[in-house]
């Protein structure tokens, strides 16, 4: 888990967050709850961070923590897309810690199943999170994907106080970690991190990076 000041989030152009569903397909996130505590506030879930191989699947590793912080390991039925028909294998979230193999998401079916090459992730390919299944029931997914776009290059620092407070307050507060993709001032690079908290106090984001693991 690392510490940054909130000028971090100034080139933001994609954030991504899940809604997890139960079995039956109803939602088992806690969007409902006004404030609970923020997802850094669990410090034992953030100790480890899952590795990736190279740059190229920081997308699909910053979607494992989110679902590592829910939990939802196991083998899950998939859509082919753009087929959009059920895939006959099933595709395995597996648990990554640091006493396990060694094991980069690169060379998982979910790393695969998220992103086909190592070419990178656009907002799009980590969508297809959204066409994991339970079962083979269009309603039983394992998640609800909420995807905003905002692009910007020069902000004033207080429009980007002023998203921050939104995902703290909307997401954060409700125990929601969120991916966000940093652009680059190199056309068509960026990276993908987790936050997974704000403080307004010291104006202070945490956040998970797969490229800085502690193995």
């Amino acid at each position: 888990m690392k510490t940054k000041s909130s000028c971090f989030l100034a080139c933001v152009i994609v954030i991504l967050t899940l809604f997890a569903c139960g079995s039956n397909g109803n939602s088992k996130s806690s969007s409902g709850i006004s404030v609970i505590q923020q997802p850094y506030e669990k410090t034992a879930q953030w100790s480890w961070v899952a590795p990736i191989d190279g740059s190229g699947y920081c997308g699909p590793a910053a979607l494992y923590h989110i679902i590592s912080y829910y939990g939802d390991y196991g083998l899950y039925d998939s859509k082919n897309l753009p087929e959009n028909d059920w895939a006959a294998d099933l595709i395995e979230i597996p648990v990554i810690t640091s006493t396990s193999p060694l094991m980069y998401i690169d060379d998982t079916s979910f790393g695969s199943f998220i992103q086909p090459d190592d070419t990178g992730s656009s907002w799009s390919y980590l969508e297809r999170v959204a066409n994991l299944y339970y079962s083979k029931d269009d309603n039983a997914p394992l998640y609800d994907v909420y995807v905003c776009s905002s692009h910007t290059l020069i902000e004033d620092i207080e429009i980007r106080r002023a998203r921050l407070t939104y995902i703290r307050e909307h997401l954060l507060n409700k125990d929601m970690p969120v991916v966000i993709h940093l652009d680059s001032s190199i056309p068509f690079l960026g990276h993908y991190v987790t936050l997974i908290g704000y403080s307004s106090n010291n104006e202070t984001i945490y956040y998970v990076d797969s490229m800085h693991n502690d193995r």
